[in-house]
């Protein structure tokens, strides 16, 4: 919690953030720097040298690099290709540990197993939650072998941790992840999906950017598609409008102007085409009271 840039999650959990840095992720819509968009990740990679290699930067040693492989509540961004592949090389050539958050990407949300998967790098460490246990509250960490070595025996304590049932759930889920088949699904589904939304901000003058892999797709709404003005009362008024229609659908991103599509794995073709069809209308609906 501490280590969040959302300062609002951070005033609910009365946590300060300490010895953290923040550096922009590389979001291709609103990267903060005025660059070609095929270098914006390595604008972001050579700010993470200086913090490194200046001993003047602030940070002193660091201890990790957390990263989302694709961003969640800050905006369902999808990084550019290159971007974590250059990251695993700093990280290496400094001997920092690389620590991937997958709670909100993993488990199948991008199609992969996990979405680090798509830039086939591999984390040190990554954090791991939510869909795991398939509705039983499980998290865990996962870790290179080789830091074993260094663990004492029983180090890690607490009254919830090792839970029977929520092993064997996260055990049975990851089975089924790797044996059913519901991964190429999600990819086909996804692109499908992806390709509505599409067309939808085609058509309307209010949807500035769509992105997404899989069932994790973002819709981001302005004001006016030139100015990319966030349309932030206009994505709160689409959520009311969407839940008066039945449809349930959270917003995220820096401003609170993204919906973003994040149904079940398991989510019925029928139940996909309502849902596309009650946002298109609601969209209509909202988008007259606007202009």
């Amino acid at each position: 919690m501490g280590a969040t840039a959302n300062y609002h999650y951070r005033d609910y959990a009365g946590i300060s953030p300490r010895d953290i840095y923040h550096l922009p992720f590389p979001y291709p819509y609103r990267f903060p720097v005025n660059v070609p968009e095929g270098d914006i990740s390595k604008v972001v990679i050579e700010q993470l040298e200086y913090i490194i290699r200046d001993p003047a930067a602030g940070p002193g040693s660091i201890g990790g690099v957390l990263v989302e492989p694709v961003q969640g509540e800050g905006g369902y961004i999808v990084p550019p290709d290159d971007f974590l592949p250059m990251l695993r090389e700093v990280t290496e050539k400094y001997s920092i540990p690389l620590i991937f958050d997958e709670v909100q990407s993993g488990m199948g949300r991008t199609g992969k197993i996990w979405a680090s998967e798509h830039y086939n790098v591999s984390p040190d460490i990554m954090c791991i939650s939510k869909s795991v246990g398939g509705g039983i509250p499980a998290s865990m960490i996962s870790y290179r072998a080789d830091y074993d070595r260094d663990l004492p025996a029983g180090f890690h304590l607490g009254t919830y941790r090792a839970n029977p049932l929520a092993l064997a759930a996260g055990t049975a889920i990851l089975n089924y992840l790797k044996t059913s088949g519901i991964l190429d699904r999600v990819t086909s589904k996804g692109r499908y999906i992806k390709k509505r939304f599409e067309e939808m901000a085609g058509k309307n003058p209010f949807i500035g950017d769509v992105r997404g892999l899989g069932y994790m797709i973002a819709a981001e709404l302005v004001r006016d598609k030139n100015t990319r003005e966030p349309a932030t009362e206009m994505a709160n008024t689409m959520k009311e409008t969407l839940f008066r229609h039945g449809l349930l659908m959270l917003t995220c991103g820096h401003y609170g102007n993204v919906m973003r599509y994040i149904a079940p794995l398991t989510i019925e073709d029928h139940i996909i085409e309502s849902g596309l069809d009650v946002f298109s209308e609601s969209l209509d609906e909202v988008s007259k009271k606007m202009k």
